[in-house]
């Protein structure tokens, strides 16, 4: 029974693992899209500062558009920031939990495979024992 009880703690074990290395796989998906769009949001507005030269008589329409246009783009980058950030803290939340959750089953299994080899261990020493006691007799 406990030879079952290890194998099903090493799969439940190995299962922890699998699901604990996805999870760091979309953590860091999720830091690499909001590196990304914070990386986008700062040329945008690098953009902005270099390119603000005052506009000729032509351009002068077209400028107030441009710069909505553009702070738009930047509000609609800082809120998606905002929710990448939101994301990737529940999924540090869950990668932590996923972690517990393996090294509980990984001590488990050390315990029973330490209790497995104390029981085998002791059998060990009876059946020396007993050996012992047939060869000399007290």
């Amino acid at each position: 029974m406990t030879q079952r009880r290890t194998r099903t703690l090493a799969l439940l074990e190995r299962l922890a693992r699998q699901r604990l290395d996805a999870e760091a796989r979309v953590l860091g998906q999720l830091r690499a899209d909001l590196s990304a769009t914070e990386a986008e949001r700062a040329r945008l507005i690098a953009s902005v500062e270099t390119d603000a030269t005052p506009p000729d008589q032509i351009g002068a329409a077209y400028t107030g558009s441009w710069l909505n246009g553009v702070s738009t783009y930047a509000q609609a980058l800082s809120a998606q920031a905002v929710h990448l950030r939101r994301e990737a803290s529940d999924a540090q939340d869950r990668l932590a939990e996923l972690y517990r959750e393996a090294k509980t089953f990984e001590q488990l299994k050390a315990r029973e495979t330490e209790a497995r080899k104390s029981e085998r261990a002791a059998k060990e020493q009876a059946q020396i024992r007993a050996h012992l006691e047939r060869l000399l007799p007290e």
